[in-house]
């Protein structure tokens, strides 16, 4: 019984990739360009409003800080980005948004403006970033703002215990920062180059037809003695006549 127990080495590979470089290149310049289209005219640009915060952990002014006060107000970080996500201060800032006229978020849940906010520590300090991004730069930027106005007396009131000062008011990108367009290009591109070059792989190894003699060779294990060549329009030597393939009368 015959086995086809078909390998590709490397050269092999490359001899392949080769072969089939228009079909890969055509292939990923379509992915590329799938890629680019929905993320042009699919995914809505973002921008970006951040602005940072500072925490103490404690309210009095004008005191000698020591190393325990800093880890301490290192710790209350994490706390109060909980408290500043929490349904009372999103909703706070939600009402007063809509006081100043954004009506694009009348209806908005809390759990769909937290989507657009991220509080968090910066790095292992003292300092609390707050981002917010939107479509529109300008509610983006508002987003911050209230957030701004209402943590550092909330805070004190629910912690009862430090204090946060602003270190940067919020600023905005002048461009979008998301969707990344090149890098969806590269990576649709990318993806669909490396699916056609797994079908062409794949197709390979399904192929048992035999195309040379190696393939005889490597299907049957024996060597091959002999292999007549295609010769065409070949001059035929016939019992020491020279005669022709077609006869011509």
């Amino acid at each position: 019984m015959i086995e086809n127990n078909k390998t590709i080495s490397l050269k092999d590979l490359v001899d392949l990739i080769w072969g089939y470089s228009l079909f890969l290149f055509i292939a990923s310049v379509i992915g590329g360009l799938a890629a680019w289209s929905y993320t042009f005219f699919f995914i809505t640009p973002q921008f970006e409003s951040k602005a940072t915060m500072i925490v103490n952990s404690r309210a009095e002014q004008n005191v000698t800080i020591t190393y325990d006060q800093i880890n301490s107000a290192r710790n209350l970080v994490n706390t109060y980005a909980v408290i500043l996500m929490s349904d009372t201060v999103i909703n706070q800032v939600i009402r007063n948004l809509q006081n100043k006229g954004y009506y694009s978020i009348k209806n908005i849940e809390p759990i769909e403006m937290m989507k657009k906010i991220e509080i968090s520590q910066v790095g292992t300090t003292q300092i609390m970033s707050i981002t917010a991004r939107d479509p529109d730069r300008i509610l983006a930027a508002d987003i911050v703002n209230e957030i701004l106005a209402i943590a550092p007396n909330f805070l004190v009131m629910t912690v009862k215990a430090g204090s946060v000062e602003i270190v940067s008011p919020p600023s905005v990108t002048d461009k979008p920062v998301t969707p990344d367009v090149l890098k969806n290009t590269l990576i649709g591109s990318l993806f669909c180059g490396i699916i056609s070059f797994c079908i062409i792989v794949f197709r390979e190894f399904l192929d048992n037809t035999v195309k040379s003699d190696n393939d005889i060779r490597n299907l049957i294990g024996l060597p091959v003695l002999g292999v007549i060549p295609l010769v065409e329009n070949a001059t035929i030597y016939l019992q020491g006549e020279k005669k022709k393939n077609a006869y011509d009368g």
